[in-house]
């Protein structure tokens, strides 16, 4: 809801919990508030077409979810700040590495009291891979007054990090890091959005879907880091 408004195709975000979300249509997701059924949604992003395909997120409709797979060029995982990975969550990471899918993290409810992000992206590289990126901080973790803030490849340590993982399927520049060899940000920034297309890399975002912070973000890394159909 709030990537349809935030992109100008709804004039107001819907609510989930209200009933009024757009791809929650029949009468059992609105009233019970959670997704059964897939949605399809279209937005336009700096002059950049992009086909949202909403899944439910719910295990018992785990089996909607994989069916939609096949059709998309990438994908984005939601996880909650505060319950972290669950078993729906696992079940479709071994589904997107099997279809070998580019994808980005996304860390909701980074509101909620509770909040462990830190400690989530752990567990994150722990379980799934060790080639999550986060490229942003969090900024009032847990509280009302939350805000999310990109990295910047001017930091020293980012860019260590970014350098390190663009490294692991860059030859040319695991060859300047191994040598000690200068590298340009453009290299590196370049290598890295390569790197997410090709499902090498894995940027991380973080949000408050609710109260629509981080949401521009998360639009500009879709079309910064996801691939295009290329004529599919």
């Amino acid at each position: 809801e709030q990537l349809l408004a935030l992109a100008g195709a709804v004039r107001q975000a819907g609510s989930v919990d209200e009933g009024t979300a757009r791809t929650d249509w029949l009468d059992v997701e609105r009233r019970r508030g959670i997704s059964v059924k897939t949605a399809c949604a279209s937005i336009l992003w700096q002059g950049c077409r992009i086909n949202l395909v909403d899944t439910p997120g719910h295990m018992d409709f785990a089996g909607e979810v994989e069916r939609c797979l096949g059709v998309l060029d990438g994908v984005v995982l939601v996880l909650s700040a505060v319950e972290g990975i669950q078993a729906q969550t696992e079940a479709i990471w071994k589904a997107v590495r099997r279809l070998r899918l580019p994808a980005l993290f996304l860390i909701n409810k980074i509101d909620r009291a509770g909040a462990d992000t830190a400690g989530l992206i752990q567990q994150l590289k722990q379980a799934f891979s060790a080639d999550i990126l986060p490229i942003q901080r969090v900024l009032g973790e847990g509280s009302e007054e939350c805000q999310v803030e990109n990295f910047s490849l001017a930091e020293e340590d980012f860019r260590e990090t970014c350098w390190v993982n663009a490294s692991r399927w860059d030859e040319g520049l695991e060859a300047a890091y191994l040598e000690e060899q200068p590298v340009t940000d453009e290299q590196i920034e370049k290598s890295i959005r390569r790197g997410a297309a090709a499902g090498e890399i894995f940027p991380l975002f973080y949000s408050s879907a609710k109260k629509g912070i981080g949401m521009k973000p998360l639009l500009q890394g879709m079309v910064d880091f996801l691939p295009s159909a290329g004529g599919r």
